[in-house]
């Protein structure tokens, strides 16, 4: 792995150079967004709170890379764990304020950091994620006369 990079991906292998400039989006399942108005013209939440889902897009962006990610033997619907390099943010409650470490804040995170990664700030938590991830799809391309690969992957939380 690039020593420059935090992104870790179990069941993938990110050979060297594959990794500059990595690009992170965290977005909500469609299912988690289901909202109803009432009879009244009130809006309502009506998602089932299980459905509180990732779906995560990770690319190398504009950066030129020299080699693509082990994509060869991947295939849709493999189950991976993602350590994240996008931060999750909580504000913390004053009794949580007064107790600042890492093992009582694994205990109100609402998802398992990553090693190392959690940090506090003006009464916020600051941490990265490692979440379990199904395989959606992925692509890559080269640009052959300037030696550009492209690569994208697209995850959704189990």
């Amino acid at each position: 792995m690039d020593e420059n990079t935090e992104l870790s991906i179990e069941g993938l292998d990110l050979p060297p150079y594959a990794q500059r400039g990595l690009v992170q989006s965290l977005t909500m399942i469609d299912q988690a967004k289901s909202a109803r108005r009432t009879l009244n013209g009130s809006l309502l939440n009506v998602a089932d709170s299980q459905f509180r889902k990732y779906i995560s897009s990770i690319s190398n962006g504009s950066v030129e890379a020299t080699q693509p990610p082990a994509f060869d033997l991947m295939y849709p619907g493999q189950i991976l764990t993602v350590n994240c390099i996008v931060e999750l943010c909580q504000r913390l409650t004053s009794t949580e304020m007064d107790t600042e470490s890492e093992l009582s804040t694994e205990a109100w995170l609402g998802r398992e950091a990553v090693e190392g990664s959690i940090r506090y700030e003006d009464g916020y938590v600051f941490f990265r994620p490692v979440l379990e991830m199904m395989l959606k799809d992925f692509s890559f391309e080269l640009d052959e006369w300037k030696s550009i690969i492209s690569w994208n992957l697209e995850l959704e939380e189990v």
